[in-house]
């Protein structure tokens, strides 16, 4: 059942019974995600009343996910033709489109990885080169905000151009450096994004004690080879059996928890051999990456700098990071790695991993002068990394700059919603939504107002194009003539009867 354009409920008689009995809807037991007590599968809110589903949308995040139901299924008639638009055509009442939906905005942030790659690989072999190097960067984050304007976009996306003409043939003697650093800036994404999270990492404390319960169940097994080398297997499990003692919110690891979990992962690459079919190597790993995780879940919520957190775990990605989250970030960008234990791509980066730290790494192997440098080195480019995942967050709009292809798509959206709707032809195009598409190709509605005197002069003149070849003009407004392209997959919805939102997993 199609209306002509979104309305607001007046009234929210749930929300207001809510309030009145102390039921919380906002927040989604947020500090309880924090505390480690419980995983988040189950949270959920269950809302029922009437209305335009405005709270689900608003609620509806990364990490929160509205669905509806309805005996009726409400759409809005001009929504609806805006989501048929184009891509860089569409947008809202106030002249903006959600930043997602915009092709310049995704393509500035993909220009602006691509050249703090390069940024670091200059700095890797010396080449500090003027100041200017970050400016596209510094004029996004003073730009960052709910919206930002188009125009902005374009002189970021300028700038960035000239800087790759300027230091191209720099880059480019790089070599397999520039491999090591792609997937270097893949690997601080990932660490950047969950650690802006709240409890990102998803550690909580039942999965900790089993990990450690486990663990002391396989290290008499062990004990030889860890004897062999050259390790206490005792004082090992004994810091076992403390920190399995101590896993509980109202206890701290300990000063020994990090000492236990670098052994362990020792342990763990000595265990992990090719054609080795035991999972001693499996539970080890488990354990040291559960006792990283466990350490930073207590240190993130007294560390402001996302920055300086990102430095401080690049050499122990695995305390915020998962297998799954490296999977995420690699899989599939090298072929036929389907199926990997690791995805080939992610192997650029374990010799780091594995060194004494990413600073002695980029001095041994690009001949970085000292650890200082190297230090800024890293902060610079996990700098560049925060500034596009800030962007990518908090950008909701992108305000678009005046375009007549806008403007007719504006008009005619306008004009032909209320044609319907005064002529009480909503019901008709709402039965078969492939002749909103039919009805915009033939014009013959619009020529007929024309005709009638009901345009005004604006529409008139604005519509022009669309009168002289409305074919034409529609194909290049709207997707309608696209094989694949289904009218009912891009309705506006409006209100469900029921909806509920549910609190998704951190993967």
């Amino acid at each position: 059942m199609p209306s002509r354009s979104v309305t607001v409920p007046t009234t929210q008689v749930f929300r207001t019974y809510a309030e009145e009995i102390g039921l919380p809807l906002d927040g989604f037991a947020t500090r309880d995600a924090e505390s480690g007590r419980h995983h988040l599968d189950g949270d959920e809110r269950i809302f029922v009343e009437p209305g335009d589903c405005l709270l689900m949308y608003e609620q509806s995040s990364g990490r929160r996910i509205g669905h509806g139901v309805g005996e009726r299924l409400t759409y809005a008639m001009d929504e609806t033709l805006r989501n048929c638009l184009r891509p860089g055509l569409r947008r809202d009442g106030r002249g903006r489109v959600a930043a997602i939906h915009h092709e310049l905005f995704r393509g500035m942030l993909q220009d602006l990885e691509v050249w703090s790659t390069g940024d670091f690989i200059l700095a890797l072999t010396g080449n500090d080169g003027p100041d200017d190097r970050l400016a596209p960067f510094e004029r996004l984050a003073a730009s960052i905000g709910a919206q930002l304007h188009e125009r902005q976009i374009k002189e970021i996306r300028s700038s960035v151009a000239a800087l790759f003409r300027a230091h191209r043939s720099a880059a480019r003697r790089a070599g397999e450096g520039a491999v090591f650093a792609v997937m270097l800036g893949f690997l601080l994404d990932e660490l950047i994004a969950r650690s802006s999270v709240p409890n990102g990492a998803g550690f909580w404390f039942t999965f900790a004690q089993d990990a450690l319960t486990a663990l002391l169940s396989r290290l008499p097994g062990l004990r030889e080879r860890i004897v062999r080398l050259g390790i206490d297997a005792d004082g090992l499990t004994r810091d076992v059996e403390q920190l399995l003692a101590g896993c509980s919110p109202d206890c701290s690891p300990g000063p020994s928890a990090e000492r236990a979990a670098e052994t362990l992962r020792y342990i763990g690459f000595t265990l992990r051999r090719p054609g080795d079919p035991s999972d001693d190597a499996d539970y080890v790993f488990i354990a040291s990456n559960m006792i990283w995780r466990w350490v930073y879940f207590l240190e993130r919520p007294r560390q402001a700098d996302a920055e300086a957190v990102a430095l401080r775990w690049l050499h122990r990605p695995w305390g915020i990071l998962t297998l799954d989250d490296v999977h995420h970030a690699y899989g599939g960008l090298i072929p036929d790695d389907e199926g990997a234990d690791v995805p080939a791509a992610f192997r650029p980066v374990v010799p780091m991993l594995r060194s004494a730290s990413p600073q002695d790494y980029l001095c041994h192997e690009f001949g970085v002068p000292d650890h200082a440098g190297a230090t800024r080195v890293l902060e610079r480019f996990i700098h560049c990394r925060y500034v596009i995942h800030r962007a990518r967050l908090q950008v909701r709009h992108v305000h678009l700059e005046p375009d007549d292809l806008r403007e007719i798509a504006r008009e005619l959206i306008d004009v032909f919603t209320e044609w319907a709707d005064v002529g009480g032809r909503l019901p008709h195009l709402g039965a078969d939504l492939g002749l909103l598409g039919r009805e915009l190709r033939s014009g013959q509605w619009c020529a007929d107002l024309k005709a009638t005197g009901k345009l005004t002069v604006h529409q008139s003149r604005v519509l022009q194009p669309y009168l002289d070849s409305p074919a034409r003009t529609c194909d290049q407004l709207f997707r309608f003539d696209e094989p694949d392209f289904v009218p009912a997959e891009h309705i506006g919805l409006m209100p469900p009867e029921k909806f509920t939102i549910r609190v998704l997993p951190d993967d």
